[in-house]
């Protein structure tokens, strides 16, 4: 009886440290758009303003070496590349959490999309949908206009007719990115099995 104890208490220790190591904790790429919002706040993206767009970007690996990394962040507007940022594995980020920025002088309505790619768990994508509004509107034309675009928030878009849209094109886009990259993700697959078989 003693020793089924001394069994199970084992088989249970073991269990436990296996789901807290740095397999447990990795985690998929997170990102955020911080982006000019609409009125009623005062930071309004106008046209010809110069403006800052952060984006945020989670991930986490605790293994030393990184077993998997963020490789690429994008961000676009609709299809349109505005700027990409490449990281290998000595240039990869090693917090949890960093940013990026994009700045530029608006003059057009923004459709973003940031994309984060991890080496190991894919895609994840974030999306804003920035208002550029004409410079000599007044406060209350601007929350008009920002009234008429408003309704269910869905990703950053206003117009709620939109939705089923935005889940079609996220599909698409996320599709595109996945064929285009799976060389990528193949190789990175590949060195990760090599690495835990030397490790053994």
């Amino acid at each position: 009886m003693r020793l089924c104890s001394i069994i199970i208490v084992f088989a249970l220790l073991a269990i436990l440290l296996s789901s807290s190591g740095p397999a447990a904790i990795a985690n998929v790429p997170g990102i955020a758009i911080s982006a000019p919002p609409p009125p009623p706040a005062t930071n309004v993206a106008t046209a010809g303003s110069y403006q800052i767009i952060k984006l945020v970007i989670t991930h986490r690996d605790t293994g030393y070496p990184p077993m998997h990394y963020v490789d690429s962040v994008m961000l676009y507007d609709g299809g349109e590349l505005l700027k990409e940022w490449k990281y290998d594995k000595n240039t990869a980020k090693k917090e949890e959490i960093f940013t990026e920025t994009y700045s530029n002088y608006l003059n057009n309505d923004l459709k973003l999309r940031a994309v984060a790619h991890c080496t190991l768990h894919g895609y994840q994508t974030a999306d804003d949908y920035v208002t550029v509004f004409p410079e000599d509107l007044t406060w209350t034309d601007m929350i008009k206009i920002n009234v008429d675009r408003a309704g269910l928030q869905l990703s950053g878009y206003a117009d709620y007719r939109r939705v089923s849209d935005i889940a079609a094109d996220l599909k698409q886009f996320v599709s595109g990115l996945q064929k285009a990259g799976m060389e990528n993700i193949i190789a990175h697959q590949h060195e990760l099995k090599k690495w835990v078989a030397s490790i053994r």
